[in-house]
């Protein structure tokens, strides 16, 4: 269904969708309505996933696809690792719905226009040789 959508409107309107439902989620005033927001946070995080995985190998150069793909995947897991704990924690000293507006807030922040820039320019240097890959990272940026 989103294969149909330019990439930049995935990942971008996907994003704003998950840190708008994580807010939802930490303004629920009950239990249903804190699951209608997760479900729309987990589809919102399902689009951006697949278009992630598709744009980092489609802005790959030839044979590098697989370095691309492993850098995604393996800032999925360092999210997962860390995220998961440091949520529980704040879960256990603050309530519930501080977790979830720390991921609103994390999820404002990499739609801001440094997080982005300095993220892309990581990837960019884990990634790229001197094949010319630069410049992908504008995928999301304003004028981009």
């Amino acid at each position: 269904m989103l294969d149909k959508l330019p990439r930049r409107v995935v990942l971008c309107g996907g994003l704003v969708v998950f840190t708008v439902a994580n807010a939802a989620a930490a303004l629920a005033p009950n239990y249903w309505t804190l699951m209608a927001a997760r479900i729309v946070a987990a589809l919102a995080a399902a689009g951006v996933t697949s278009a992630a995985f598709a744009t980092a190998t489609a802005g790959a150069p030839e044979g590098r696809q697989g370095s691309y793909l492993s850098v995604v995947t393996a800032g999925m897991t360092v999210a997962l690792f860390t995220g998961v704990p440091l949520g529980t924690l704040l879960g256990g000293t603050h309530g519930w719905r501080a977790t979830f507006w720390l991921i609103a807030a994390v999820g404002a922040m990499a739609r801001s226009p440094r997080p982005r820039w300095v993220a892309a320019r990581t990837f960019e240097r884990a990634c790229c040789s001197s094949s010319g890959c630069s410049g992908w990272w504008e995928l999301c940026s304003e004028d981009g």
